[in-house]
């Protein structure tokens, strides 16, 4: 029987999927079940993926009706028949080692309950049609294992603001704990489904393995004319959601050193990007919206500055001004311009 079962959600991406799935084809680790769901795609992804699945018996590709990537992950989990689940996306790759180096964590012990790795983040310009690597940066861990409150609430924050927490990707599940406590993804949502499954999927962890390697690699295609994807109006309510989930779970399980400074942090980002991805003309108005919210204010009330980043962002949502959250807005979307090579 396979050990891994690795899940690959798809749509659409005829230009990427071949590479995906041969990344995960050479793993050092080759006792893998890999289910492909095609989540309803048009283009030519059905049929690359049913020549690499003619190609290799551990691929089984699974069609279905176009109903989002919440749903495809979860039609990959009611099929994976292997102890360990991995999420990979179809636009991503895996060094060959992450399932090897994955397993021997979580294996090392028999009370950890998830292990998580380093990914590297590549940032992608298109220009006349093709896409330029523009750069590419390590986000590691740092830290060791989490095996105790004390090391929970010391390096929850930094990993959840480096999405080393909230993401599916870079991670081994034990099938066990997903089936008996009937964890899936919730459909429907247009951002941070993984950041809600993940959260509720820690309160049933123990203890945590850690990689310190960039095993997972994560694209970001970045088209010259738009920086910002289109994101859904309610991000901001949904981002305050994420806080208070993520906040009661770090009071519950990170005792005295507990740090709700990083937390806060990715709620006034989430915020701002919201805000970068509406056009000029209208940010005022939807800062002012923001800035009424009631979660705003609460989340104020509750932190205290950690560090400069946080003080500027606490700082420009202080003072209930719309001109200076549109300033901050302004100012961090042509930062990433520069550091994407958009301009």
């Amino acid at each position: 029987m396979a050990k891994i079962t690795v899940i690959i959600p798809a749509y659409n991406c005829e230009s990427s999927i071949r590479s995906c799935i041969d990344s995960v084809r050479r793993q050092t680790e080759s006792d893998l079940q890999i289910l492909i769901i095609d989540d309803g795609s048009h283009d030519g992804t059905q049929e690359i993926c049913r020549r690499l699945a003619a190609a290799d018996p551990r691929i089984e590709y699974v069609h279905q009706q176009n109903q989002g990537v919440s749903a495809a992950r979860n039609a990959g989990l009611s099929k994976a028949k292997a102890p360990y689940i991995m999420f990979v996306d179809s636009d991503d790759m895996v060094d060959s080692r992450i399932c090897e180096a994955l397993l021997t964590a979580i294996e090392s012990r028999p009370d950890f309950d998830l292990a998580i790795c380093g990914m590297k983040r590549r940032f992608w310009l298109e220009r006349s049609g093709k896409y330029q690597l523009k750069r590419e940066e390590q986000i590691l861990p740092d830290c060791g294992d989490l095996l105790s409150e004390n090391d929970y609430g010391k390096h929850f924050g930094n990993l959840y603001e480096k999405t080393l927490l909230t993401s599916v990707c870079a991670k081994l599940y034990p099938s066990a704990i997903l089936r008996k406590n009937r964890l899936v993804m919730k459909d429907g949502m247009q951002f941070a489904e993984d950041v809600f499954f993940n959260l509720e999927y820690q309160t049933y962890v123990s203890k945590i393995a850690v990689v310190n390697q960039p095993l997972y690699t994560y694209n970001c295609m970045v088209r010259k004319d738009s920086l910002s994807k289109q994101i859904p109006s309610g991000r901001c309510q949904t981002a305050a959601e994420a806080y208070k989930k993520a906040e009661k779970l770090l009071r519950k399980k990170g005792g005295q050193k507990a740090d709700f400074g990083p937390l806060q942090k990715v709620f006034y980002k989430d915020c701002l990007n919201y805000l970068e991805s509406i056009p000029l003309r209208k940010r005022p108005q939807k800062a002012k919206e923001i800035l009424r919210l009631k979660d705003v204010q609460l989340i104020l009330d509750s932190g205290r500055n950690h560090g400069l980043e946080t003080s500027l962002y606490r700082f420009c949502f202080k003072g209930k001004l719309p001109w200076r959250l549109c300033l901050m807005a302004s100012c961090r979307r042509f930062a990433k311009r520069i550091l994407r090579g958009a301009v």
